[in-house]
């Protein structure tokens, strides 16, 4: 381990502290904030816009779960999201980025990526009783798809990041899931954030290097 994965170890730590404060959604959301802009300072334009894309996605997808009451958060604000989860997974994938990729050339973009990625976003928003069902053959699908070395370092990564931060954030009640789960956990959150993971590598990555490249022109 270098200093660099050490400094995000750190950041990923702190950034659960946080989240798992029992504050006022609001201020956790600027603490938040302000602790990524510090541990990933400097921002570049292509990782400024990967966190705004992703951001926007996974809220339309996750407003999407919550109507379907797939889970739900104990002190919501907008569309039944806390503040701070409008957030969440912009941090994930340029956390992830930081750690696993930052810089190395991306495998080659291809448009099937993009279906999967609609196709995996849509299973989530399936009433709960058919939500482990059709995510985890989604999961498989996507793991037969692609399955490099690289898929599969973003997808355990994904996976170590969200086991930590689901059973903490139930554990401290930030959010649960109606169905009753061993742990309090959904066992679909292996495919939600193995899924994430390998999509980003293939979509959100090459995405961020054809805006990066925009810019350097």
């Amino acid at each position: 381990m270098n200093s660099t994965q050490a400094k995000f170890i750190v950041q990923y730590f702190l950034t659960v502290l946080i989240l798992v404060l029992p504050i006022e959604n609001i201020l956790k959301t600027l603490l938040l904030l302000s602790t990524w802009i510090v541990t990933f300072w400097p921002l570049r334009i292509k990782e400024l816009a990967l966190f705004i894309i992703v951001n926007i996605i996974f809220t339309f997808s996750n407003a999407g779960a919550i109507s379907q009451n797939v889970f739900l958060f104990k002190n919501p604000d907008i569309a039944g999201l806390p503040y701070w989860e409008l957030f969440m997974w912009g941090f994930y994938f340029l956390h992830v980025y930081r750690m696993q990729f930052d810089d190395r050339k991306p495998d080659p973009f291809q448009w099937r990526s993009v279906t999967l990625s609609i196709l995996f976003a849509i299973s989530f928003s399936l009433p709960p009783s058919y939500t482990l069902v059709v995510t985890t053959l989604m999961f498989a699908i996507i793991l037969i798809t692609f399955h490099t070395r690289n898929d599969v370092r973003f997808a355990l990564h994904m996976i170590i990041l969200g086991t930590f931060l689901e059973y903490m954030g139930v554990h401290f009640q930030q959010w649960y899931y109606p169905k009753e789960y061993v742990g309090g956990v959904a066992y679909w959150y292996v495919n939600l954030f193995g899924g994430a993971g390998i999509l980003f590598y293939r979509v959100g990555i090459p995405l961020m290097e054809l805006i990066g490249e925009k810019f350097r022109k």
